[in-house]
């Protein structure tokens, strides 16, 4: 029996929706994916994606990393310990992961360098994916681990149909 988790989408700027027509099913369906991959609990998950633009990315990366610069994606995970929830024992609520957020601009850019039938609703799949399986315990900050990280966003990329973002 596959697990209800609980994905909850913000929109802050209206660039999203008019450049990515289901852009809640593109989102939804993406974060369900990588939990249905990646989360082994018997609890729910609870996630938040939080669509916006350059400015409003730059000034979290700016409050929260000091890096006064716009970034593609940015994960606030909610766990202390990455990818090991407390769940006290008989809890039936679902585990609050994190926030994810994606920045419009940049990745509308970065979108075009890509080869592909959709480049904005590709690249928006695999910055979700990155950015989820941050929120889930995983990095890219040494060579074996972000080879381990790549090959799961390659794999969960493949069964929307979309191409090795890393070829």
């Amino acid at each position: 029996m596959a697990l209800a988790h609980d994905i909850s989408l913000q929109v802050t700027w209206g660039g999203w929706q008019e450049e990515l027509p289901g852009l809640d099913k593109i989102v939804c369906e993406t974060a369900v994916a990588v939990l249905n991959k990646e989360w082994q609990y018997a609890n729910a998950a609870e996630l938040s994606i939080v669509l916006a633009d350059d400015e409003f990315v730059r000034g979290l990366n700016a409050s929260y990393r000091d890096q006064d610069k716009t970034t593609n994606v940015l994960s606030f995970p909610a766990i202390d310990r990455p990818g090991v929830p407390d769940i006290p024992a008989g809890a039936e609520a679902p585990v609050l992961l994190g926030d994810v957020v994606l920045a419009f601009e940049t990745c509308l850019t970065e979108s075009k360098e890509i080869s592909s039938e959709s480049p904005l609703q590709d690249h928006t799949r695999h910055l979700l994916i990155h950015g989820i399986l941050h929120l889930l315990g995983h990095d890219h900050e040494n060579e074996a681990d972000a080879e381990k990280m790549e090959t799961l966003e390659t794999n969960i990329l493949a069964g929307f149909g979309v191409t090795d973002p890393y070829q």
